[in-house]
C-alpha cells in the first residue's frame, strides 16, 4: 500500500462467519477473526523509527505535548506475528427482496507487538468498538 509503493508489508486475516435466518425478514451473522502480520507491516503501522527527527516520532511527541505530557516516546521496532483479534455481530432486516437495513456491532483488541507500541500505549487504546447502520439495495 502507499501511492509511491514504498509502504509494503503483509497482513493476513483469518475469519469465520455464517449467516443465520432468524425469520423470513431477519438474518444474523456472527463473525470472529484473527490478524497475522509480518515485521514490515508492524514496523510501518506501529513502529517508531530511531532516527532522531523521524516524522512519526515528531508527530507522536507533539501529540503527547498537546495532551500536557512531558513524556516522549522512544524507538520501537515491532516484530511479526498475531496482531489483532475481533468479533462482530451483523443483523439485517429485509423490508422486501431488494431493500434492507443492516446494523453491525464489533469489538477488537490489538495483541503482542501492536499492543506494546508506544503509539498505542501513549496515544491510543488497544481495545476498539464500533457500531454501524447502513441501507442495502440489491439489484
Amino acid at each position: 500500500w502507499g501511492l509511491a509503493g514504498d509502504n509494503t508489508g503483509v497482513e493476513t486475516t483469518i475469519s469465520v462467519s455464517r449467516w443465520y435466518d432468524m425469520s423470513s425478514r431477519v438474518s444474523a451473522r456472527p463473525r470472529g477473526y484473527v490478524k497475522i502480520v509480518d515485521n514490515t507491516y508492524n514496523d510501518i503501522v506501529y513502529g517508531v523509527s530511531d532516527t532522531l527527527l523521524s516524522p512519526e516520532a515528531t508527530a507522536v511527541n507533539a501529540a503527547l505535548a498537546a495532551k500536557g505530557s512531558t513524556k516522549t516516546i522512544e524507538a520501537y521496532d515491532p516484530g511479526a506475528g498475531l496482531n489483532e483479534v475481533g468479533a462482530s455481530l451483523d443483523l439485517e432486516y429485509a423490508f422486501n427482496p431488494n431493500f434492507s437495513v443492516l446494523g453491525s456491532a464489533s469489538v477488537s483488541a490489538l495483541l503482542n507487538e501492536a499492543a506494546n507500541s508506544p503509539i498505542v500505549n501513549d496515544l491510543g487504546d488497544p481495545y476498539q468498538a464500533s457500531l454501524s447502520l447502513m441501507g442495502v439495495y440489491r439489484f
